[in-house]
């Protein structure tokens, strides 16, 4: 009982030592790209708000691109947002319009956090062992591309963290079925809730559907239930279900408010998003228009750590100790296959994939659970002590490559030249560094040439510079001399006719044989 009690205690006291951490270590890093389009797409659904309720006209709101992406997540950050920047424009030295942005880091963090509580609930109904389960959990949340991510990422984030946290409630009340056949209308209704949110915050939440569907199949199958028993006890259930969630999908989308049809619209939209950036990727410009049927299998291949990409591959000799339980049949079974079927999905359909596995980072999670479960079942005695290396390892990774760590690789994938081969800073974090060093360097006061521009501006000091440019009219007369700043794509550009660089910033990482990865320049043209 006292060792229970010292195990619990050290395990307060690492979480704390962690939610600190990682609060601190989110505010402290750059804007990110993304951050600034999300700031776009409140204000808009705020002013669609107030039209709608003056009545008048909506022609221009539909008119808008972007008018599909969700705020779902910022109705939760947008109040903390506002009571945190100020604090933040002052210990930080940022601009009142930086210090909102940054301020939702804390929020991200806080999501991604809460996820890996879910994620150990998850690996319990797995394993019933709590030691386990504990390891697996710290394990994930100190992974580095995913802990980098959540430091702030403000969309793949929240969205991976209420689908984990979805998934555990639908297993909760599959296996409650399962073991009493009672499926409670108040459980449905939180479900159809938790479910609305996730689809609020991306559209293609309604892929959590297709996990839904496949955890209810294997347990009428497992059950040997049939179709008649469905129509006399569940139907009605399902409906309810399904009418619920679409009510409040449409009650947190106000572009919807306007005509609920447009949902079918979003979803042929963002299916087909118009977004041809190319992604490098093992050394080939793959476009998100025209993908290759291996750009998801490469991504996986570099990204997931090597003790999950081995405890895959040994699924089929861990399958039969995971399966001997039905509840396993039904958890497994169900993460196995949409962990599976989702990807083969978005290859047959050929939808836009860009910026490495963004878009995918909700399935990491259960790539996470299925290698480690597939380890657990395998080698019992080991695992733990094979977690507990990884973990020491990750706590290493995580501080040596701050604040880089979401563009981790992992080891095996060092061997090949990154640099070369692979995107690296596409968030653009690298921007408060170089702003960093133009504010403390005897730089005199010149114009800059940037994009995008809100990665640098609320860090720079106004005294240092003056005006800005887009790089894209790099080569037009600007009046010289000017700075210019390489970052994100622009990195791939050559350097500018009578321009040098005077700076780089470099990502670090461990056991690559150059150690370090350029991430940005700053450059003086005379």
């Amino acid at each position: 009982m006292n060792l229970i009690f010292k195990k619990e205690n050290l395990l307060l006291f690492f979480f704390i030592i962690y939610i600190c951490f990682g609060f601190y270590s989110s505010l402290n890093t750059g804007i990110s790209h993304d951050e600034y389009h999300e700031e776009i797409y409140w204000n808009f659904n705020k002013e669609l708000v107030i039209n709608f309720f003056s009545n008048n006209s909506n022609e221009e709101f539909l008119s808008f691109r972007d008018k599909y992406y969700g705020i779902g997540f910022q109705l939760i950050s947008q109040p903390i947002q506002y009571f945190l920047k100020h604090y933040i424009s002052i210990f930080y030295y940022v601009d009142e319009y930086g210090s909102k942005l940054i301020s939702k880091h804390f929020v991200i963090f806080l999501f991604f956090f809460i996820s890996g509580i879910y994620l150990r609930k998850i690996l319990f109904l797995l394993t019933e062992n709590k030691n386990f389960s504990t390891l697996g959990s710290l394990f994930y949340l100190l992974y580095p591309y995913l802990f980098g991510h959540s430091l702030m990422n403000p969309k793949d984030i929240p969205f991976l963290s209420i689908w984990l946290i979805l998934t555990y409630y639908n297993f909760s009340i599959i296996l409650n079925f399962f073991q009493n056949k009672k499926l409670l209308l108040k459980d449905l209704f939180a479900l159809s809730i938790l479910t609305a949110f996730l689809i609020s915050i991306r559209i293609s939440g309604l892929l959590i559907l297709i996990q839904f569907f496949i955890s209810f199949i294997l347990t009428f199958n497992i059950m040997k239930l049939d179709f008649e028993y469905f129509f006399k006890n569940l139907f009605f259930k399902a409906i309810f279900f399904l009418v619920s969630a679409l009510f409040f999908i449409i009650l947190l989308y106000p572009i919807f408010w306007t005509n609920p049809f447009l949902l079918i619209d979003a979803i042929k939209f963002m299916g087909n998003f118009p977004q041809d950036i190319c992604t490098q990727t093992f050394g080939k410009c793959l476009r998100a228009q025209n993908l290759d049927p291996l750009y998801i299998p490469s991504w996986l291949l570099v990204k997931l750590p090597i003790l999950i990409i081995i405890g895959i591959i040994l699924i089929p000799l861990s399958e039969k100790k995971i399966f001997a339980s039905k509840k396993n049949q039904i958890i497994f079974g169900s993460i196995l296959i949409t962990s599976i079927f989702i990807p083969f999905m978005l290859i047959f359909l050929k939808t836009p994939l860009y910026d490495e596995l963004r878009q995918i980072l909700f399935l990491i999670p259960l790539y996470i659970i299925i290698g480690l479960v597939s380890f657990y079942f395998l080698i019992k005695n080991l695992i733990n002590k094979i977690l507990f290396v990884f973990i020491v390892i990750f706590i290493f990774e995580n501080f040596y490559t701050y604040p880089y760590q979401y563009t981790w690789f992992n080891f095996p994938s060092r061997l090949i030249q990154l640099e070369k081969k692979f995107e690296l800073d596409y968030w653009g974090i690298s921007g408060k560094k170089i702003a960093e060093k133009i504010n403390s360097n005897n730089i005199e006061k010149k114009c800059l040439v940037v994009s995008p521009q809100y990665l640098i501006k609320p860090y720079i000091n106004e005294k240092k510079i003056d005006c800005y440019y887009n790089w894209q009219s790099i080569e037009q007369s600007i009046p010289r001399p000017f700075y210019a700043i390489q970052l994100v794509r622009n990195l791939k550009s050559s350097i500018p006719y009578k321009c040098e660089i005077i700076h780089s910033e470099f990502i670090d990482l461990s056991f690559y044989k150059k150690n370090t990865l350029n991430s940005a320049n700053l450059i003086e043209c005379k």
